[in-house]
């Protein structure tokens, strides 16, 4: 009885052997890989991008508050320019460092 629980038990560990080799092998490939790279890249990219936009927002917020006029046309106007040069620059930085991920070089673009 004990011999065929071992058979079994090594059965189940050549089972998971396998799984993981296969999945080795299958990352190995070329094409597979740069496709996991292409999606990490983009989730990457999203989260990169809202990050940006918070502390874009952020900053255009602590920026109007800080001024003694309230309600003012032209601090806001300028607040919301500095806020969007901050999310354009964080923009370009996010999508710099998802082409680098999946491995194109695009510092020449920059």
């Amino acid at each position: 009885m004990t011999r065929y629980m071992n058979t079994l038990g090594s059965t189940v560990s050549n089972a998971k052997e396998t799984f993981l080799d296969t999945l080795v092998r299958l990352y190995q490939n070329p094409f597979v890989s740069k496709i996991i790279s292409i999606i990490l890249a983009i989730m990457i990219v999203f989260v990169l991008l809202a990050f940006s936009k918070m502390m874009a927002s952020y900053i255009k917020n602590k920026i109007t508050k800080g001024f003694v006029l309230k309600g003012n046309k032209s601090v806001e106007n300028v607040s919301s320019l500095i806020g969007d040069i901050i999310f354009y620059a964080l923009a370009m930085f996010s999508f710099y460092v998802s082409f680098s991920i999946v491995g194109i070089d695009i510092g020449l673009i920059l």
